[in-house]
């Protein structure tokens, strides 16, 4: 029997467990620009849970930065049309999340790869692989090692249930790529809409990571007997790995600025339904899909068009005289926030538009301006 999707499986960090610490001063107002600062331990989707649950509709993803001193995290939301500068120190952090809730932000003297992790947190931990959702035992052996209770890697990410989709990026008007993915769903559904793809599925639900290991590499396998097949109106032009995530976004900016001016072909301007075959495409691959994990299955794939829930100005992004992609080690950027597309930070600027991935500040400290925003504390155990 498939498993169900409810809402009462929210997150146990979300909106009503925020204290009731508010700030805001408004554009024109007076006063100046806020200044919000602290370690960037992740930008957060969490509460477009529902959005995809139900009636897809705009979420601005939240900017959370833990205070080295105080160990206070803040959540920041940042309205579109705001004036936003981003300082980012050169120094790496980690962002290593104790089972009490509280972050480790000691200094990290070599950062190695893209997860800021300490020598200490690594240490503390089985494998570096078991906190990436790769098992190093089997389900039968587990908890493995007293390491793996100490960590909290067994309680919060070895035994958490998992969601399984896949998401559908544009290669042309008529093709696209296929990625699968896992998500723990305590952190539903940031990983989902980090992606900036313009069609998330998701199909199944797994009780933990080792049945997700399983449901995800097979998943992997069995979309490759899809490509070269023609979905929904849609040809499945590949579906691996080839593509990197600035390359991902890129696709679909230009799939919105057509969209916003001629009716010529893709890249031209799609038709007005493309969204909708693509859609199509989705809904068959995740039907597809849960036919071969019918004990995991939902009991219907969940369909979004992503681009009804990323918020961006249409028009600031239509109208950008060019597009310019910066790389995670800028330390400074600054302009009109335009919109989020995933993780990416769209902003305006001398007419053209400045795509910055905001998943290369985490683990570094930000000085965060912002003529307009929202700032929340998040009620989490401290050391």
């Amino acid at each position: 029997m498939g498993a169900a999707l409810t809402r009462s499986s929210a997150p146990a960090h979300g909106e009503q467990h925020r204290k009731a610490y508010r700030a805001r001063r408004p554009l024109g107002h007076g006063g100046g620009p806020m200044i919000v600062r602290g370690v960037c331990t992740r930008l957060s989707w969490e509460r477009a849970r529902d959005s995809l649950l139900t009636k897809p509709e705009e979420v601005l993803p939240l900017i959370e930065l833990a205070d080295l001193k105080t160990r206070e995290v803040r959540l920041v939301e940042i309205p579109l049309g705001s004036r936003v500068r981003v300082r980012a120190g050169h120094a790496s952090y980690c962002t290593f999340r104790k089972l009490d809730g509280s972050y480790c932000l000691n200094m990290i003297q070599k950062r190695a790869g893209r997860i800021p992790i300490c020598g200490r947190c690594a240490l503390d931990m089985p494998s570096l692989r078991c906190m990436l959702g790769e098992p190093q035992c089997r389900e039968s052996e587990a908890p493995k090692s007293a390491k793996c209770v100490k960590s909290g890697l067994y309680q919060t990410r070895c035994t958490a249930p998992r969601f399984h989709y896949v998401l559908v990026y544009p290669e042309s008007s008529s093709s696209a790529f296929l990625k699968v993915g896992i998500q723990r769903e305590a952190t539903f559904p940031t990983r989902i809409l980090e992606q900036a793809a313009l069609v998330s599925v998701v199909y199944a639900r797994t009780p933990n990571v080792w049945r997700g290991r399983e449901v995800e590499v097979l998943s992997a396998a069995y979309l490759e007997e899809l490509e070269g097949r023609v979905l929904g109106g849609v040809k499945v032009a590949h579906a691996s790995e080839r593509k990197k995530a600035a390359s991902r976004v890129a696709q679909l900016l230009s799939f919105i600025r057509s969209s916003a001016t001629t009716l010529d072909a893709f890249f031209g301007r799609p038709a007005p339904s493309s969204a909708e075959a693509f859609a199509s495409l989705g809904r068959a691959v995740g039907e597809f899909l849960s036919r071969r994990f019918e004990e995991y299955s939902l009991k219907a794939p969940i369909v979004v068009n992503d681009l009804e829930v990323y918020p961006y100005d249409e028009e600031l992004v239509a109208r950008a005289e060019s597009v310019s992609h910066l790389t995670s080690g800028v330390s400074e950027v600054s302009g009109i926030l335009a919109g989020w597309l995933g993780s990416f930070m769209l902003l305006a600027r001398g007419g053209g538009l400045a795509v910055v991935d905001f998943r290369g500040f985490v683990g570094r400290q930000l000085e965060l301006e912002a003529d307009e925003a929202e700032v929340y504390a998040l009620d989490v155990k401290r050391t």
